[in-house]
């Protein structure tokens, strides 16, 4: 009887297990640099929403006070003049929609565009703080870029801090191609993780 149940349990655990994780490979992302990750979901089938995961023992070396993400066609210069961009300001704890015209990122609005992110967001998981912020598939803007399933697109990503006469300074960056739906760019350690700390915690629940 003892036998059975725990076969039960085992496969119960199993199901379990796999729903999570199902669901948690759902998440797509990137991996910058030094633990910083860039993840997104589609809570409809009209909206996007990113998590930028800074680990906070790198916000306390004060090393980085901003850090912009950005994307654009693939069709067009893989750099960041013309990227539609949102910039994170770990100082000032704010989340800005702008756009790259030939100098650091200007505020959408202040172009004859609008502020197109919602539900933004800041919050601590665990030892790291997370931005949050969503936007629609399609942006009235001209220069915002609307993005289609299975389309390619150039991802475009700057760290930073000031010099002294508080002009900003980009200290790492880079930039990848990738489709806003192709989980494939998630790192493998990044799932890892997610998935042993699920299956532990349900391991301990069912037994």
């Amino acid at each position: 009887m003892q036998n059975n149940k725990n076969i039960i349990n085992m496969f119960n655990y199993k199901n379990i297990y796999l729903l999570f994780s199902s669901i948690i490979f759902s998440t797509y992302g990137f991996a910058l640099f030094d633990e910083i990750e860039l993840t997104w979901t589609f809570p409809t089938d009209e909206q996007i929403s990113f998590k930028l995961s800074v680990p906070l023992s790198i916000l306390e070396e004060d090393e980085y006070n901003w850090a912009f993400i950005g994307f654009k066609p693939t069709v067009l210069n893989p750099m960041a003049n013309g990227t539609d961009i949102v910039l994170v300001n770990f100082t000032a704890n704010t989340i800005e929609d702008r756009i790259s015209e030939m100098h650091f990122p200007l505020l959408d609005k202040d172009l004859g565009g609008a502020d197109d992110l919602i539900l933004k967001s800041i919050e601590i998981d665990g030892d790291s703080k997370s931005y949050l912020w969503s936007r629609g598939f399609t942006s009235l803007d001209l220069r915002d870029v609307n993005f289609i399933a299975g389309k390619q697109y150039n991802l475009i990503w700057a760290c930073g801090g000031y010099y002294q006469n508080s002009k900003p300074k980009i200290i790492k960056s880079g930039n990848t191609i990738l489709s806003i739906n192709n989980g494939r760019r998630l790192r493998r350690k990044l799932q890892q993780k997610w998935s042993a700390q699920i299956f532990f915690k349900i391991r301990h629940w069912i037994w």
